[in-house]
């Protein structure tokens, strides 16, 4: 299963820098940093999670300028340069939204369920940085956005939370091989 999605998070990746390369350096040439779009991006997606289940319109349209910023700030970084700071920035950010997406489904449509694979979800993601990011770890936020636009909030946290168990499995494989030898 990680062979396939490894693949497919590499043809995004390669698809995003091939369409966003050119908007990457003009960001850079008029003085856009990586970290700035980052602040964007999050602007973005906590605005986008107040309008979910009020405005679907405005929801969609916010949803999608923060992957967009968000794809932004990747690539500019790689056109620039790289910082320790951006890299935790950007996950930190991409985390949140996640979060709150779940919180706000938990809350608004009093589903425990999301509150469930929330906190799942967070404690995968505490491993991953306790790890210093190098156990495996999966990131739902786009397609918790992507079920969230179709309006299919049960199946966003669900992906999230059955993801999340998985990644806990692989992390613990991960852990003891790493401490077998």
């Amino acid at each position: 299963m990680e062979q396939y999605i490894h693949r497919w998070t590499k043809l995004v990746q390669k698809l995003r820098t091939k369409y966003l390369n050119p908007v990457g350096k003009i960001c850079v040439k008029i003085g856009l940093s990586a970290n700035f779009m980052t602040a964007i991006s999050l602007f973005f997606g906590v605005v986008a999670v107040y309008y979910l289940f009020s405005d679907h319109r405005m929801f969609l349209i916010l949803g999608l300028l923060h992957l967009i910023a968000d794809g932004l700030d990747g690539v500019i970084a790689r056109v620039s340069k790289e910082t320790i700071f951006g890299k935790y920035f950007d996950y930190f950010t991409d985390r949140l939204i996640m979060v709150l997406i779940l919180l706000k489904v938990g809350i608004v449509l009093g589903e425990l369920y999301a509150f469930v694979a929330l906190s799942v979800a967070v404690l995968a993601q505490i491993v991953h940085i306790w790890s210093k990011m190098q156990s495996p770890i999966l990131f739902t936020r786009t397609w918790l956005l992507f079920f969230m636009a179709v309006q299919l909030p049960i199946v966003g946290y669900l992906v999230t939370g059955v993801g999340a168990v998985y990644v806990l499995a692989r992390q613990l494989q991960w852990v003891v091989e790493k401490h077998k030898g």
